[in-house]
């Protein structure tokens, strides 16, 4: 009896023990698993920027991020990753026979990230903010096109305009003015020009926190993409990070070391990826690069103020004397190809254009500049420093006198405003602004080619600015594509720009970052999109 008693206990014990091991395994996972669950119950993206967000006023200029006021804030219509216009906080629209009248069906079910509904009343509040101060947006030809906005019902709007304007769609899909606050926000006086509002949009983010080095923006708990469904039974998507933390980091070489540090997630945009940077990250396996296609030109900017410069042989000349081709591997490598037009063909209309030849390289040694040629460049731009060197290699080459100089870019700006410049870079500004928004703005002031316009004959620059109204205001296809043929064949023919790339947007992620793919519109961050 003892024996067996002894037997029993013993099995009884080691019972016992297989009881609380399995207890301890199952107490570990579950404690492993709640901690796993918490970690991923707020998925957190890092990336680097080069400057502070701003304000965040969505009828606003000055120093607004443009990728942040478009994660913010939504307009009726947008761009797709081909560049075509497609609904954004419109389901849908209706143009009338005579093209003054545009109806918008609102989407239903959409609330700010506060809360508030969106609905016909608040889109005719922005609106009324908006025409309140024309002036103030008045580089935007709908501003000047459109009459009245009025509400039919709860979700449906209808613009009238004063004439037939092209562009309509387009400029509505701008990341600024057309843009939604939400009510609440609004001062009662609805004047955003004096006054910044807290940034409350229906966009896939919402500002949550901004220091002199890291802002933070936290997911819109209400937001939907809806334009992600692939069919109307299918579900919209929310984003999959709940938290983006964006890092200020001035010097390019330390964005890529942040990066290979795992310090940030990504670095995505033109202006922030260096050939070096992203060279160097191609060959690390634990990063993946990414380029769109061409989306925006850069140009050199021909003043024909300038005395070595007024003549329009002089300036062909120098066109002439400069080989693209031997430019784009040393400065662009990948990011760039060689541009042959004044725009990207990246659009439907685009692709319609037929864009003027350039001249042969050459050097036309009998209309050569003589006098000494001063090339300025932001000092900060180390891409477009290089760009001035070959650039003045190739001109001494054919031989012409061209000094380079570089110039703090605050400063480089107002040269280019100011037109108090010889030779200068400057840029196209990519879907939707291009060709017709972009050439609008040539008749505006403030713009560095409205005074290189101004300084040519007046009857050139008069036929050029004709036939952009008129392409603007066109009722058919083929009038506003013989107009705009027309148009940028002026411009061509008076070689005060002079197409030399073909940018291409970029960006460099953490390998394990997928949904990457790059879009149309040069400002846009689709973090939205992103996953891991």
């Amino acid at each position: 009896m003892q024996t067996s008693f002894l037997k029993d206990s013993t099995t009884r014990s080691r019972v016992d023990i297989w009881r609380v091991f399995l207890l301890g395994i199952v107490l570990f996972v579950g404690s492993s698993s709640a901690k796993l669950a918490n970690a991923t119950e707020n998925h957190t993206l890092s990336i680097a920027i080069s400057a502070p967000v701003g304000a965040l006023n969505p009828h606003g200029y000055g120093t607004n991020a443009m990728f942040a006021q478009n994660l913010v804030y939504e307009g009726l219509t947008k761009l797709d990753k081909s560049g075509n216009i497609i609904p954004s906080l419109a389901t849908s629209w209706d143009i009338s026979p005579d093209g003054r009248s545009y109806t918008f069906h609102l989407r239903k079910g959409v609330r700010f990230s506060n809360g508030e509904i969106f609905d016909a009343d608040v889109v005719l509040l922005n609106f009324t903010s908006i025409l309140q101060h024309r002036e103030r947006h008045s580089w935007v030809g709908l501003i000047h096109a459109l009459d009245s906005v009025k509400k039919l019902d709860p979700y449906t709007i209808v613009l009238t305009l004063k004439y037939p304007y092209t562009l309509t769609l387009d400029e509505l899909a701008f990341v600024r003015p057309f843009r939604f606050l939400a009510k609440s926000a609004f001062p009662s006086d609805l004047n955003l020009t004096t006054y910044n509002p807290t940034p409350i949009g229906t966009g896939a983010y919402m500002l949550e926190s901004s220091t002199a080095s890291t802002i933070t923006f936290r997911k819109n708990p209400y937001y939907k993409d809806f334009s992600s469904s692939q069919s109307q039974a299918s579900p919209p998507k929310t984003p999959y990070f709940d938290t983006i933390i964006a890092k200020i980091i001035f010097e390019p070489s330390a964005r890529l070391a942040a990066l290979q540090a795992r310090q940030i997630d990504a670095i995505y945009g033109l202006e922030l990826v260096s050939l070096d940077m992203f060279n160097t990250a191609r060959k690390n396996p634990r990063l993946r690069t990414y380029t769109s296609a061409p989306l925006s030109t850069i140009l050199l900017a021909i003043n024909p103020r300038t005395k070595a410069l007024e003549s329009t042989f002089a300036r062909k000349a120098l066109v002439q004397a400069l080989d693209t081709s031997a430019l784009i591997p040393s400065v662009f490598g990948d990011l760039a190809t060689q541009a042959t037009s004044i725009y990207a063909p990246n659009t439907a209309l685009l692709q319609s254009v037929r864009f003027p030849k350039l001249p042969p390289h050459q050097c036309d040694m009998a209309h050569t500049p003589k006098d000494p040629i001063e090339l300025i460049y932001p000092s900060n731009n180390p891409q477009q420093k290089m760009l001035a060197q070959i650039i003045q290699s190739q001109a001494k080459a054919c031989g012409i006198p061209l000094r380079i100089k570089g110039i703090e870019p605050s400063a480089y700006k107002k040269h280019l405003i100011n037109n108090t410049f010889e030779l200068a870079f400057t840029q196209t500004w990519g879907a939707p602004y291009e060709p017709l928004s972009h050439l609008y703005s040539m008749q505006k002031e403030g713009y560095i080619e409205y005074k290189l316009l101004q300084a040519l004959e007046s009857t050139r620059a008069q036929d050029f600015h004709k036939h952009t109204t008129q392409a603007i205001h066109a009722s058919t296809t083929k009038e506003l594509q013989d107009h705009l043929n027309t148009a940028l064949s002026l411009l061509f023919d008076a070689y005060i720009l002079f197409p030399i790339a073909h940018q291409r947007n970029a960006a460099i992620m953490r390998s394990e970052i997928k949904g990457v793919e790059m879009g149309a519109l040069v400002v846009e961050l689709p973090i939205a999109e992103w996953y891991q």
